[in-house]
């Protein structure tokens, strides 16, 4: 059987959008495989609103040193889809459980000391539902001690590393701190 079903266009700007149309209850015939359909209709207007991203924290110029919470803001007219983090111009690395929204508070936990000491440029990219991009960025300057937890003194476990790396660097900085704790109890 033909199901007819009318879309009325309009000049929106809109994510695609989808519906499910399901045959069922049949009286005189056996329905067959398959019995439900996804219509998806895709959007044809042009988004020429780009996203916007803010970083909050930490401030240009500031002198940081272990682990630091990053956070900012981002919005789009749309859906922001991701946010990202680079450092130095390396590789982007994904915020993790930025929802997809228009307008997201996000946060990333880096970890300086695999960093040189010195400035070092962080920058921030989101991306929205059609692929549109926009930046911040902001200077920091890197002051760890050097010894076993100061400037690269958990060897190359950085922002971007393959396996999570510099999540497994916070964990085992944060499991030597401990120890340390313990033993002069």
């Amino acid at each position: 059987r033909d199901v007819t079903i009318t879309v009325n266009g309009d000049t929106d700007v809109e994510i695609h959008e989808q519906f499910t149309v399901t045959l069922s209850n049949e009286t005189v015939a056996s329905l067959g495989a398959p019995s439900a359909a996804t219509v998806t209709i895709l959007n044809d207007d042009t988004d020429s609103d780009p996203p916007s991203v803010t970083i909050t924290a930490p401030a240009a110029g500031e002198v940081l040193q272990g682990a630091i919470v990053m956070t900012g803001d981002a919005s789009d007219n749309l859906v922001v889809s991701k946010v990202e983090v680079r450092i130095d111009g390396g590789p982007l690395v994904e915020v993790p459980g930025v929802p997809e929204a228009g307008s997201v508070a996000w946060q990333y936990v880096l970890v300086t000391w695999p960093l040189a000491n010195g400035d070092h440029v962080i920058t921030v990219r989101v991306t929205d539902y059609y692929g549109s991009t926009a930046e911040d960025s902001v200077t920091i300057t890197v002051e760890n001690e050097v010894g076993i937890l100061g400037a690269n003194g958990l060897g190359g476990c950085g922002p971007g590393a393959a396996g999570g790396a510099a999540e497994g660097t916070f964990a085992l900085a944060l499991a030597f701190v401990a120890g340390l704790i313990r033993r002069r109890r």
